[in-house]
């Protein structure tokens, strides 16, 4: 039997759906009008082809996503816990050896290297990913590839996704951009709370974008017996009514990342069947043998109609073109111009209030900021001194102070960066939905204006919603705590003094620092809060000239190709009206 190949000269998938195959059949000799189309085809073909299944983790930040990476990775290889990090998507793939590949947005170039442990690789990954060395993604990196010889790679590919904002009705830009590429996802919750308003209305966005859903419950150490099984049931009765299925046979993994993780590093079988990992592992192994190509199939079929539909579009516009007499087709051409005109004249009108609500955002959290820093110096203030009041070593015990607001900041500040992000967010998130409002509007009175010049029905667009990229501040725990400079040691100085101007020194000392935590941290908060309100506000704008663009295009192109048939004889626009005719008749098979 001969083996079918694909565009690349290489075996192509015996089970690509039949709207794939068709669809690129079609689509090939249009002519480079649609090459776009074909583009997106084959794409997706060479998806399947390569048997490429990704599977992603989603979830709010501090779920423990990448903590649950790295246990199934088997290595500490993943940035974690209280570390910034930018919202540069990271893929892990599998290869013989521990690598980094670094992909910059500047013409494709990347970085490639070779790393010999887990450590080595995170300590690459942290110049790139973190916020503190890579400020504002100041080195241009579209992408990070981790490739890391753990067995589980070898039939799927792992997307770690940005978290969703802790109190945000909209999920990350980045990892909406990303589940376009996710044939299944892990979707972890955990157990404070279990499941949150935010994360049901983000599972309502990708159950419509990603097949095949698990759902894995975190950090259930931390819960008793009893407490656990209430977690799950109320989590199962949430998700069966968000998913419509059936609550009894919907399967809810309890896990310990954390135990996972560590079980894999000290080879602790027990340890890591304990920690619920062992049951994930297996079940998506059976899943990959038995499922996967039938979700991958289906996943490409998916995104395959959806070209299609774009694609018919496009061809009865530039058929009815064709098909309009001369004359009518130089007054349609106007109109249609005219009305780009008038889009471009919107679109400025957009931009600049767009402008102007950036401003007063950034003008809310400021105003916040300060008033932040105010009560974190008393609630700080407070700390220290009731750790001096109640510490076994007495009223001087400056080191009490200085552990008790190590220990209390980090709950604190990201208590207060919800807050702020709630604040935020919400003032945020309407103002853009506003613009997002007007955009959809201008973008499809552009698409169905050429429809209606030319009676063709328009495709549904999908809705897109808002999303803002999220980065996470870090904590200042405790700045360095000196003292005037003598040649004599401080502490001795010190205890040389009575004891009621020591506690005057150790008192203005400790005022000192505890403004300078409450100014490091909240600058921290307001700054990272005000990258994510720029990206937004950038993103926004970008997407809003590549809809408008993208629509001008197809439309636009469709009716000034006919029009120039002016120039051509009669046989040649015959010949291309049959042309355009047979492409159709394709299409209307194709879509059934």
């Amino acid at each position: 039997m001969q083996q079918t190949l694909n565009h690349e000269g290489a075996p192509a998938s015996p089970r690509r759906p039949e709207t794939l195959e068709r669809a690129i059949a079609c689509v090939r000799g249009l002519g480079p009008d649609y090459a776009r189309y074909e583009t997106r085809l084959l794409d997706l073909a060479d998806r399947l082809d390569a048997g490429r299944f990704h599977l992603a983790v989603l979830g709010q930040f501090k779920r423990g996503k990448s903590t649950l990476l790295n246990a199934l990775i088997g290595e500490d290889v993943l940035p974690r816990g209280v570390v910034p990090l930018t919202a540069v998507p990271t893929v892990v793939t599998y290869g013989a050896r521990r690598e980094v590949r670094v992909r910059f947005e500047d013409e494709g170039e990347e970085k490639v290297v070779q790393a010999g442990d887990a450590e080595e690789m995170r300590a690459v990954l942290l110049e790139y990913v973190a916020e503190d060395r890579n400020p504002g993604n100041e080195k241009h990196v579209a992408s990070v590839e981790v490739v890391h010889p753990a067995p589980l790679l070898e039939d799927v590919v792992l997307i770690d996704t940005p978290g969703i904002g802790s109190t945000h009705r909209h999920n990350t830009e980045t990892t909406l951009a990303l589940l376009p590429r996710c044939d299944a996802a892990l979707f972890l919750l955990s157990a404070d709370p279990p499941i949150t308003e935010v994360e049901v209305g983000f599972l309502r966005e990708v159950r419509h974008a990603v097949p095949r859903l698990f759902f894995l419950l975190n950090k259930v150490d931390y819960l008793s017996e009893d407490e656990q099984e209430t977690a799950v049931a109320f989590l199962r009765e949430v998700l069966a009514g968000e998913t419509g299925e059936d609550g009894e046979d919907l399967t809810i993994f309890s896990v310990s990342a954390r135990t996972g993780l560590r079980a894999r590093e000290e080879g602790d079988e027990e340890a890591w069947r304990q920690s619920g990992l062992d049951a994930v592992v297996d079940h998506l192994v059976t899943f990959l043998v038995h499922e996967k190509e039938d979700v991958l199939c289906e996943a490409m079929e998916r995104r395959a109609r959806t070209v299609v539909d774009e694609l018919r579009f496009h061809l009865e516009l530039e058929l009815r073109s064709h098909e309009t007499p001369l004359e009518d087709l130089e007054e349609k051409c106007q109109v249609f111009d005219a009305v780009i005109t008038e889009a471009e004249e919107k679109r400025q009108a957009i931009a600049d209030q767009i402008e102007g609500d950036h401003r007063r955002v950034n003008a809310l959290l400021e105003a916040e900021a300060g008033r932040l820093r105010e009560s974190a110096i008393a609630r700080l203030d407070e700390v220290a001194f009731e750790a001096l009041r109640t510490s076994p070593q007495g009223r001087l015990d400056e080191q009490a102070a200085i552990d008790a607001l190590a220990a209390f900041i980090p709950d604190y500040f990201s208590a207060l960066l919800a807050e702020t992000t709630a604040l935020v967010d919400g003032d945020l998130a309407a103002r853009l939905q506003r613009h997002q409002d007007q955009v959809d509007g201008l973008v499809e009175s552009v698409r169905q204006e050429a429809a209606t010049l030319f009676a063709v029905p328009t495709p549904a667009r999908p809705r897109r919603e808002i999303y803002v990229v999220e980065r996470e501040p870090f904590w200042v725990l405790r700045k360095h705590w000196g003292s005037v400079l003598s040649p004599v040691g401080a502490d001795l100085i010190e205890r040389a003094m009575p004891s009621r101007l020591r506690a005057r020194r150790m008192r203005a000392r400790l005022t000192d620092q505890i403004e300078r935590l409450a100014l490091y941290n909240v600058e921290n908060l307001r700054w990272a809060t005000r990258q994510n309100i720029d990206a937004a506000f950038r993103r926004f704008k970008e997407d809003l000239d590549t809809e408008l663009d993208e629509a001008v295009q197809v439309t636009g192109t469709a009716v000034r190709t006919a029009s120039a048939r002016r120039d051509r004889e009669i046989e040649e626009t015959a010949g291309e009206i049959t042309r355009l005719k047979d492409a159709l008749a394709l299409v209307a098979v194709i879509q059934g």
